[in-house]
């Protein structure tokens, strides 16, 4: 015997009837005649077999014993006339009234399996029934969030202040807060400061934590209509007599990181000190944390070594890896690696992902431990699947062959970076890489600019691999990471200024290949006093191509071979037209080995039989350089 949930929506009409959840359709004209006329059929043009056919229509199986349970949404006189006409139409001996909070919850729970399916539109559809023809207050706060953010729904702000105003009319705690905070910044309403306050008022009377201390510092430091030291008092009372630790601890974490509400640190702060003394790890842990960093509190290694240890032997993971931090490098204590080991592994062993890298890097090197590759990396693998940066870029770096960027840069490449990484694990390695490097991480970010940087060279290509360079490089030398200010400089930047810009970023840090390039650049500008200085930095350091560059500009005041015998033959220098001209359009120095071979070639034929290296050069060069069909060519 099956059972069917038959729901009926009234206000001063007949709104909507489900079964099973099934909307019916209705004709207009059935929804505005009384009651008991629903249960009789209707002629004309107007299509109704009557409200118990209609129901059994609907059910699939044509179950002649369903029970029917039924649930009347509307004013009390006409759901008693309706029960008294499905008794009398006999729809089932056992024929009952559904309890209306178990069918809201049915819609909410069908809400949230929807939600967790990804099926917003349906999720949105039974948080809006529940909303609308059981006034759930949760379903009404549920409805304003979709309409504003667009989940499920076209966004609507108008729509989604209406519902908040609903569930907070309802007595929903979350909706309150959110119309207080709406009316106090002007959010899709106009701003209201006695609205907001009347707001938080009520929803402090229901206990919320925030809405208390909204209300103590208005009454402290508000304007005048509202400032009493009272009943100020009597609101920070009441947050102290909170005993409620967690939410304490999630109060002062919202002030601290301004999630919700503007950033106090000293609300924070006082915050985590009562939720502490109340027994929670997590504010315990915090407050290590704050005397450690000196911003918040004033720096005080004992104070966070007291608050670490009491909130290790509570069993906080985040406190045992930051307290073996401080044994293992003997921050606040005394120096004790058999110590930080045992917190490692107790953090770890917890799920902590800082500790398992941590641990990761003490037994890849040997620190406290004998090293263990494998079980480095086993933790190294645990802490990158959660997410760590740190412990992704060493996962990757240990399937690589070469375990620096300078030996993948010295290595010759043949066709991909199949070269330099075990072929099965390419996507794996990019993969860790690139997560790594969009999380902050040097090292990653500078080996994919130097690869892709390869993949280029190797591979004469262009366009995506260029960009991607660029933008690994930028991120490292927004790090302040001197050799990606360089290669930024010199070969992603197209823009002079902005190229130049970054080169002398690289140069402050004296990165000689910056010193020499921006030397260059002035030499070809023929500034070459100015070029003069820049190579007489990087020379200082040792470089050799810039002790070149000045050993030539001792002899003749410039810097290169080109420049030699331009000084040495003037003739060359004015090489736009003629013969000579024709020689430096048709010959480039990727003819010769080098620009020595190159300029002997023009320079000696030239002096000695000017006239006859003209025909000799231009057959020389047709012959070489000429479509072979060109009849020109052939003739020549």
């Amino acid at each position: 015997m099956g059972k069917i949930q038959v729901e009926i929506y009234y206000t001063d009409k007949l709104e909507s009837i489900r079964v099973d959840q099934q909307k019916m359709e209705i004709p207009t004209a059935i929804k505005t005649k009384p009651v008991i006329a629903w249960f009789g059929p209707t002629g004309g043009r107007v299509n109704w077999r009557g409200l118990a056919a209609e129901i059994r229509a609907m059910d699939p199986n044509r179950d002649e014993n369903a029970t029917y349970n039924f649930l009347f949404n509307g004013p009390d006189d006409k759901k008693r006339e309706f029960m008294t006409c499905v008794k009398n139409e006999n729809l089932g001996e056992e024929a009952q009234q559904e309890s209306k909070a178990k069918t809201e919850q049915d819609y909410l729970i069908n809400a949230e399996n929807f939600h967790q399916m990804g099926n917003e539109s349906a999720a949105f559809l039974n948080y809006k029934i529940a909303a609308e023809e059981y006034d759930s207050p949760q379903a009404q706060y549920e409805v304003a969030v979709r309409y504003q953010n667009g989940i499920g729904v076209e966004k609507s702000e108008e729509k989604a202040v209406g519902w908040y105003y609903k569930a907070a009319e309802n007595g929903f705690m979350a909706a309150q807060m959110e119309i207080a905070k709406r009316n106090e910044c002007g959010i899709g309403i106009e701003k209201n400061d006695e609205e907001a306050v009347r707001w938080y008022e009520i929803a402090a009377k229901n206990g919320n934590l925030t809405a208390q201390i909204k209300m103590a510092e208005q009454r402290k430091n508000g304007v005048e209509e509202i400032k009493t030291e009272r009943e100020a008092s009597k609101w920070y009372e009441r947050i102290a007599e909170n005993e409620n630790a967690e939410e304490l601890y999630n109060v002062a974490l919202r002030y601290e990181n301004g999630n919700g509400v503007q950033p106090n640190v000293n609300i924070a702060f006082e915050l985590y000190q009562q939720a502490a003394q109340k027994g929670n790890s997590r504010a315990q842990h915090a407050l290590g944390v704050i005397y450690e960093d000196g911003v918040i509190a004033q720096l005080d290694m004992k104070k966070a070594i007291e608050w670490y240890e009491i909130a290790a032997k509570n069993g906080n993971a985040d406190a045992e890896c930051d307290l073996g931090y401080c044994y293992q490098f003997g921050k606040g204590v005394q120096r004790n690696l058999n110590k930080a080991i045992e917190l490692y592994e107790k953090s770890a062993s917890q799920g902590n992902m800082y500790a398992q890298c941590n641990l990761g890097v003490c037994y890849e090197k040997g620190i406290g431990v004998s090293a263990e590759k494998v079980k480095a990396r086993a933790l190294y693998k645990a802490a990158a699947n959660q997410g760590h940066p740190g412990a992704q870029y060493k996962l990757a770096l240990g399937y690589l062959k070469f375990k620096s960027t300078e030996q993948v840069k010295t290595s010759k490449l043949e066709n991909d970076i199949e070269d330099f990484v075990e072929v099965d694990k390419i996507n794996f390695v990019m993969e860790w890489m690139r997560n790594a490097a969009q999380k902050g991480i040097l090292p990653a970010q500078m080996f994919l600019g130097d690869i892709y940087c390869i993949y280029d060279d190797s591979n004469g290509k262009d366009g995506v691999s260029k960009e991607e360079r660029k933008k690994y490089y930028q991120m490292a030398a927004e790090q302040g990471e001197p050799k990606a200010e360089y290669e930024l400089g010199k070969y992603c930047i197209e823009d002079k200024n902005e190229s130049m810009k970054w080169l002398q970023k690289a140069a402050s840090q004296n990165y000689i290949d910056a010193l020499v390039e921006i030397g260059k650049r002035y030499q070809e500008n023929n500034d070459f006093e100015t070029a003069k200085k820049w190579y007489q930095r990087a020379a200082a350091k040792g470089n050799e191509r810039a002790k070149s560059y000045i050993e030539k500009y001792k002899k003749c005041h410039c810097f290169n071979e080109k420049q030699v015998y331009e000084k040495k033959h003037p003739l060359l220098s004015k090489a736009n037209s003629g013969v000579l001209g024709t020689l430096n359009l048709i010959l480039r120095p990727y003819d010769f080995d080098d620009w020595n071979s190159y300029m002997e070639f023009i320079v000696g034929p030239l002096e000695r039989t000017p006239c006859i290296i003209e025909s000799n050069t231009h057959r020389k060069w047709k012959k070489r350089r000429d479509d072979p069909e060109n009849s020109n060519a052939q003739k020549t």
